[in-house]
């Protein structure tokens, strides 16, 4: 594999600029040439994100595959749970946050009282500037401190802050229905995948994730965990800060993400499309993978020549990021996860339709097969009187 040059991956926007920017890249079946392909997703890094071929895409505010179920974040005053939404857009005063007691967070905002101790918390925690990062270590970790970072680790507390934020939102914005026998949660146990692939490990755990939950019968059977739609990815602090002092996603955080959404793209054969929550200190964003038939195949091929040869790309949209101690912040965030809530239901209904469909033809097939065996039962009977 042809060493690349230092500069980091982030961002490359089209496969021409990705050819342009690596005309000697290396594929994923020559990972092994410099012991890259069994390392573990927190590991990946540039040379992975070469390999695995990504284009990122620009996404605004609302990832684009969402824009049609998210609701306008000026038109969430006439979303059904606007009440419930209000309370959570609007939020306390940033100077509560910053001098309120855990206790008096939670007793006085009901259940919204544990976001807002997290948040409190995260915001303790110190965002280091760029100066802060030229001086720490050498393996690109973000600082730290703050009159709460004796209480836990930071990494835990992000992921915590993100997993009430999203079951606020999936439990009391998302008019979601119970007697349905399906619907969505945050879980929060992190879920392991491995895959090995030719000359390729994907070894990945995320920080929880919004699943589908369904029970046989409502109120009579337990639910059960079902299948993954997006997983939550929670970092401590970003790794580099531009000149400006605006927060930039590092190929190490960025490989992560990849190797993430690859381990439920193989999860999942018949879905196309992956969703990663990924929120580090208080910043969340929303990322979109999309897989396509030529790409599934390019990293299950045997052939180093054949995979230079082709012309599939893993694309990935991302949006901005929304800062979850900001009105305006919270606001693009909530617009984001209804729309991932509409996108599934949408789901839903069409694997319905797809079994009743398949269910039918089922029972033509079974039905011509049952008429054409009576028929031929009948000629049998007619041969057999006829021999005797």
């Amino acid at each position: 594999m042809t060493n690349q040059t230092t500069m980091p991956y982030y961002p490359t926007r089209s496969p021409e600029e990705y050819r342009g920017k690596y005309p000697n890249a290396g594929v994923t079946l020559e990972l092994k040439q410099k012991h890259l392909h069994l390392l573990p997703a927190s590991k990946w890094g540039k040379e992975h994100l070469i390999a695995c071929r990504l284009i990122q895409n620009t996404g605004g505010k609302i990832l684009p595959v969402l824009k049609e179920f998210a609701p306008e974040p000026n038109d969430l005053e006439e979303h059904k749970e606007w009440d419930n939404i209000k309370r959570l857009v609007d939020g306390p005063q940033k100077q509560d946050l910053m001098y309120k007691s855990s206790l008096e967070l939670d007793q006085e905002n009901g259940n919204l009282g544990l976001l807002w101790s997290m948040l409190a918390e995260c915001m303790a925690l110190r965002q280091p500037s760029q100066k802060s990062y030229l001086a720490s270590s050498s393996n690109g970790e973000g600082v730290y401190n703050g009159e709460h970072t004796d209480r836990t680790e930071p990494d835990v507390l992000t992921a915590k802050l993100a997993g009430a934020f999203i079951r606020y939102v999936l439990n009391f914005c998302a008019g979601q229905e119970p007697r349905n026998e399906a619907m969505l949660e945050f879980r929060e146990d992190p879920e392991r995948v491995r895959h090995d692939l030719p000359l390729l490990r994907l070894d990945a755990t995320d920080d929880g994730g919004i699943w589908t939950v369904e029970t046989r019968e409502w109120n009579k059977y337990p639910w059960m965990f079902v299948r993954r739609l997006a997983l939550l990815d929670a970092k401590k602090a970003f790794q580099c800060i531009d000149d400006d002092n605006q927060p930039v996603v590092s190929d190490a955080h960025l490989s992560q993400y990849t190797c993430e959404a690859l381990t439920a793209c193989l999860n999942y054969p018949y879905e196309d499309e992956v969703f990663v929550v990924a929120i580090t200190h208080t910043f969340m964003r929303f990322l979109h993978f999309h897989r396509t038939k030529d790409y599934m195949e390019y990293l299950y091929c045997t052939d180093a020549e054949q995979q230079r040869a082709s012309n599939a790309y893993l694309h990935m949209t991302e949006t901005e990021f929304f800062a979850l101690d900001s009105e305006v912040g919270r606001r693009h965030a909530v617009c984001n996860l209804l729309g991932l809530v509409k996108f599934w239901e949408k789901q839903q209904e069409r694997q319905v339709q797809d079994w009743e469909e398949a269910e039918g033809s089922e029972e033509d097939v079974e039905g011509e097969y049952a008429v054409g065996e009576a028929v031929s039962g009948e000629n049998d009977d007619n041969i057999n009187g006829d021999d005797l």
